[in-house]
């Protein structure tokens, strides 16, 4: 019942991103940087990410691979390098390393990181917010279709926390500020 929910709650936001056109603003991460990659001459990247798509590629024969370099826009700094690949497929690692901190696996993505503390958590659902924002509001063409689902990440916070998310001190006010107060899960 409470993933029914969940699914409903994000079956909303998707519905609501697709009608606004999201923009970047209040937004913390952005796509730049857009390469096709050219699985026939990887010597022209960057070490960290020759590594990457040497990992993709021996995976499997892909006919499209293609990255994008995420920045916190509030420093300027890139953060991570997002790789997209067939079959609905990704990688997100942190940025200048092979570290994956994320994947897309059949058009689903999921984060690696972990939440102990509720802090954590809010934290957790902010950067993945953001990352939805960044994706949706990009105006190059990413080879793949990628949904940030959220339904595993309230199950989880409930489970660790025996509350629902919405009811931590300063969602709602997330929620509001940031206009997604339809994202929201009752059991």
């Amino acid at each position: 019942m409470g993933v029914d929910r969940a699914n409903d709650a994000y079956k909303s936001l998707m519905d609501e991103y697709r009608e606004k056109k999201i923009s970047p603003e209040n937004c913390n991460l952005q796509f730049i940087n857009y390469k096709v990659i050219d699985q026939n001459n990887i010597s022209q990247y960057k070490d960290y990410e020759q590594e990457v798509i040497q990992m993709i590629l021996e995976m499997d024969e892909f006919y499209d691979l293609d990255m994008v370099d995420v920045i916190d826009i509030k420093s300027g700094e890139i953060v991570y390098q997002f790789y997209f690949f067939d079959y609905g497929s990704g990688s997100l690692c942190k940025n200048g390393t092979t570290e994956e901190v994320g994947a897309v696996c059949q058009h689903g993505f999921e984060s690696f990181n972990s939440f102990e503390t509720e802090e954590e958590a809010f934290q957790q659902f902010k950067f993945q917010v953001d990352l939805h924002k960044a994706y949706n509001s990009f105006s190059g063409k990413i080879s793949q279709f990628v949904e940030f689902s959220l339904p595993d990440f309230f199950d989880d916070f409930y489970n660790k926390f025996e509350y629902d998310f919405e009811d931590l001190d300063g969602v709602k006010a997330y929620l509001k500020e940031n206009d997604l107060e339809n994202l929201k899960r009752k059991r």
